[in-house]
């Protein structure tokens, strides 16, 4: 297999779960096998690779095997595979065909801006893409140049100037650096240079839309950052930032605040019929934990103006933990850690659980 594929140009992996794939082409040691070395040969002479789904997550290394962008917010980070769409963001071993950063696909189908988000902040990746469906990121190692091609885009994080408050024990983040292009778009990851699709007009000046204050309550939802970025900010006169909330059953969630300042450039054109086509240049992004509580709106009496949506104090409970050793270094009753989570019997608490701490 390995002297037949030197005599290729080209290599294409398919869709599917990319730790097979990994699993095949890496040993258990960790090395190598003379199938990886044929495809690290061809490539340096010149070849082609490419892959779609997980035949793409598997270019970056380390690589993305799964996660949810809700449960990473909550959970960060781990190095054990349970599901592709759920838990921590999980991080494996890729084959780092791309040298520039973590790579997510299935972007903003399913998504995936927070999981990408943390993942890249907690292993320190400078740079970080996030690939559309019907989309690809083209890598060019010569120019060292990435063009957006297809019918959607790429986002582009750039954390180098990105900070945490530690002291908060869910993710946040500050002054993170956001960036999507689209259909031709080209951008350096060395100087960190843009070359935008001559098709498109800059919006700066000439904005189209004019919503106040605008939002989003399902972040994760198929387009809605991209949304948010674009239309609702980059190419809107009446607003400066454009906000975005996420959240779980029990309220947990965090708040996604776009910002767009003096070095922000938007960027729009009509491609393929009427389609709109944007790119948005450094919107900074904030990200906090919140507090969320759903209440019956009550016409005689309307809700008051105080915040509804406030800051809390959690634990996560990782494999090894208990409440007990938690509630002694807290100094705190484990009988109130148990009557405010409601937990009635302690052998059922799972790990991974989000423990609520008495303020």
């Amino acid at each position: 297999m390995a002297r037949k594929i030197k005599e290729f140009t080209g290599i294409w992996f398919v869709g599917g779960d990319q730790t097979r794939i990994t699993q095949t082409l890496i040993r258990q040691d960790g090395s190598n096998t003379l199938v990886l070395d044929a495809l690290w040969e061809i490539y340096k002479n010149g070849a082609v690779l490419g892959g779609t789904s997980a035949g793409a997550a598997i270019m970056s290394n380390p690589m993305f095997a799964g996660g949810s962008s809700l449960e990473a917010l909550k959970y960060g980070i781990t190095d054990k595979y349970t599901t592709q769409e759920g838990g921590p963001a999980c991080l494996v071993k890729g084959l780092g065909f791309f040298p520039h950063g973590l790579i997510d696909q299935h972007f903003n189908a399913k998504g995936r801006f927070g999981r990408l988000l943390v993942a890249a902040y907690e292993i320190g990746s400078s740079l970080s893409f996030g690939v559309d469906e019907d989309s690809a990121l083209v890598y060019y190692g010569k120019e060292q140049l990435i063009e957006a091609i297809g019918l959607n885009g790429v986002t582009i994080f750039d954390l180098s100037r990105a900070s945490k408050n530690k002291s908060k024990k869910l993710f946040n983040i500050n002054n993170a650096i956001v960036h999507y292009i689209d259909k031709g778009d080209k951008f350096n990851p060395i100087t960190r240079e843009f070359i935008i699709n001559p098709k498109k007009e800059l919006t700066n000046g000439y904005e189209y839309y004019e919503i106040k204050n605008p939002i989003s309550t399902g972040i994760f939802e198929r387009d809605a950052t991209t949304t948010l970025m674009t239309k609702y900010l980059v190419d809107n006169y009446n607003a400066n930032k454009a906000v975005g909330y996420a959240f779980d059953n029990d309220g947990i969630g965090f708040e996604f605040t776009f910002i767009k300042d003096n070095n922000t450039k938007g960027y729009w054109a009509y491609i393929d019929g009427n389609v709109d086509h944007y790119a948005a240049i450094n919107v900074i992004l904030n990200v906090k934990p919140i507090k969320v509580e759903i209440k019956e709106y009550n016409e005689k009496q309307p809700p008051k103006k105080a915040e509804e949506i406030k800051s809390e104090k959690y634990v996560i409970l990782k494999p090894g933990d208990s409440l007990q050793v938690i509630a002694k270094q807290l100094k705190i009753k484990l009988e109130d850690i148990l009557r405010l989570n409601k937990i009635t019997n302690i052998k059922n608490i799972k790990p991974w659980t989000l423990i609520k701490i008495p303020n």
